[in-house]
């Protein structure tokens, strides 16, 4: 699972911050992948995390995949927040421009959080801060800090975190 912080102008005149969280650690389960044990602390850690630093969602998007749906539910218990929301655009296969025009539904809220799969993340990010060279992996569990004022590249990578 990883969070990534940014913040997004979405073409309207607010600032808004956006947490992309992997879905953690997962296993085969009943021909639907499931979060293992560490799968489980590693999403309520997160929550935790997002709490305990004052960095919460208004609102949470997760994919429909089980996977997600179960990492975006823990962490949104842990945070001791709202549950989440499904949005069909997070599943597997996500483009990032797609990604980015589907938030602009979102504009209202000033910090959202995506819950979903690689390499999709990977590749909303390295759409966001620009990097066409160098491969970007988001690994599990981990929390990536970005900066930007722009959905056209140029952002900033603050910190990354592993849980």
């Amino acid at each position: 699972m990883i969070g990534i912080f940014i913040r997004v102008n979405l073409g309207y005149s607010g600032w808004m911050k956006l947490s992309i969280i992997r879905h953690a650690q997962a296993v085969d389960c009943d021909g639907e992948r499931c979060l293992t044990e560490k799968g489980t602390q590693q999403s309520t850690s997160l929550g935790h995390y997002l709490r305990r630093t004052e960095q919460l969602p208004e609102l949470v998007l997760t994919s429909p995949v089980f996977r997600a749906r179960q990492t975006a539910e823990l962490l949104c218990q842990a945070a001791a927040i709202s549950a989440p929301l499904v949005e069909p655009f997070l599943r597997c296969g996500m483009r990032p421009e797609a990604a980015l025009s589907e938030l602009k539904a979102y504009t209202t809220f000033n910090h959202i959080a995506l819950v979903g799969h690689e390499p999709d993340l990977s590749c909303l990010l390295m759409r966001l801060i620009g990097e066409q060279k160098l491969p970007f992996k988001v690994k599990p569990a981990s929390l990536c800090l970005l900066e930007g004022s722009s959905l056209h590249g140029g952002w900033k990578l603050l910190e990354q975190k592993y849980f």
